[in-house]
């Protein structure tokens, strides 16, 4: 049977319309695959920036254990020189007084660390998410393509990226984002280590096959990026590292790092943030690590400590104060026998707790003069009630025993107490 008129258009449109899709394929010069290269940099330097927040969570910590050491130290000395034990010499309290101010500038820069620990840890873990999923995008367009389809070819040949192992930084073997882990690590990670990697000397070879990869594909058909139905005409990928335009890709895909990374802010914002925790790196000045030498068990060098009684909060005067060598030895061997002592007792944290117990039930404080001016010294034979009151309250249990008492209060809750009659005999 002969074929109409009709059916004869019908063809010569069909045959057209094939001749106009071929004709707007990519050209050879389109969607050209990207050697691997600059993935694996950007993956090490992934890995380098995931490790902040293992670096961040260290340095938290160890000032934490710095502030928390003296307290310690303060709490003990006070326990160890109280009235009710031995005399306490104008020395010993500037010493006391010292610790304490150490101890609350140092939980002050605590507060100030933990804002720039947090920030780099943030900053970081978002730069590494973009390059992770830039990576995961790329590979997962190789992987699952044919020989003559993919985005990621090898380095040194021809061929599509045959696994994800170069790229471990970002992914996990099987392909898939490779995530942070908890832990610390008092390394700081050399997040700038590639900084120089994308320079145009360090470029080499960054173009891979042509008409491979449609992530790179820039004309203006299947949804390339110059689209006319809303598409931009510039795509950027990891935060700024890729860039693909209106044109073909070129070396100058990856930007260049070299001088300073305008071009990639996420990096911008974690290089320095890490920059500024890291000038935060130790905990304490030479002053706290002087009066930390106090916890030793052994016999300290110690520096001469200057101060005065404004200062240590002694009394408004400016005068000058000076904790000598000698002093601080003095309270190191205190420390260290009042340590061994109520260790081998019942620990060293219920003897602070005692303490602290002691000290918010005893209400005879002794007011200051209007100038300031020394407390009054108590010896050891200075026990008024209020004081062995306070002793009695502190203690628990078995513990209570004459001239203390076990008196039993509302809901069967039992308190000692003081026996008065047995405390003047």
């Amino acid at each position: 049977m002969e074929k109409t008129s009709h059916q004869h258009g019908c063809t010569l449109a069909a045959a057209t319309a094939a001749i106009v899709l071929l004709t707007a394929q990519p050209s050879s010069a389109d969607s050209k695959a990207l050697k691997v290269t600059g993935f694996e940099k950007l993956c090490e330097t992934s890995t380098a920036l995931k490790a902040v927040t293992k670096f961040s969570a260290h340095k938290i910590i160890e000032w934490h254990s710095t502030v928390k050491a003296l307290e310690d130290l303060a709490a003990d000395l006070k326990a160890a020189t109280a009235p009710r034990n031995r005399t306490r010499s104008k020395q010993t309290l500037a010493l006391l007084l010292w610790l304490q101010k150490q101890s609350r500038a140092n939980t002050n820069e605590l507060a100030s660390l933990a804002k720039k620990a947090t920030f780099a840890a943030t900053a970081s873990a978002y730069a590494a998410g973009l390059f992770d999923q830039t990576a995961e995008i790329f590979y997962s367009a190789t992987k699952t393509s044919t020989s003559n389809s993919y985005c990621l070819e090898q380095e040194s040949n021809t061929n599509k990226l045959a696994a994800a192992t170069t790229l471990e930084g970002c992914l996990t073997a099987e392909g898939a984002l490779k995530l942070p882990t908890e832990g610390t690590d008092q390394t700081p990670p050399k997040v700038d280590k590639n900084k120089k990697a994308y320079s145009e000397a360090n470029r080499q070879s960054v173009l891979g096959q042509d008409s491979k990869c449609r992530l790179t594909q820039t004309d203006n058909t299947n949804g390339g990026y110059v689209h006319s139905h809303g598409n931009i005409g510039t795509v950027t990928w990891a935060g700024g590292y890729l860039t693909f335009t209106a044109g073909d890709a070129t070396a100058t895909a990856w930007a260049d790092t070299s001088d300073n990374y305008d071009a990639v802010p996420p990096m911008t914002a974690a290089s320095k943030a890490l920059a500024e925790l890291k000038e935060m790196a130790t905990a304490g000045n030479a002053d706290t690590k002087n009066v930390l030498k106090l916890a030793e068990a052994e016999k300290q060098e110690f520096t001469e400590i200057t101060t005065t009684e404004a200062d240590i909060g002694y009394s408004s005067k400016d005068t000058e104060v000076k904790i000598k060598p000698e002093t601080l030895e003095a309270a190191r061997k205190i420390i260290k026998e009042y340590r061994t002592k109520e260790t081998a007792a019942d620990g060293l944290d219920a003897a602070r707790n005692k303490e602290r117990l002691m000290e918010i039930s005893t209400s005879t404080l002794a007011p200051t003069t209007k100038n300031g001016g020394e407390c009054p010294q108590v010896t050891q034979d200075d026990k008024s009630d209020a004081k062995k009151e306070a002793e009695c309250n502190a203690k628990q249990g078995s513990d209570c025993k004459p001239p203390c008492k076990v008196v039993e209060e509302e809901d069967d809750k039992k308190k000692c107490t003081l026996d008065k009659e047995q405390a003047k005999n």
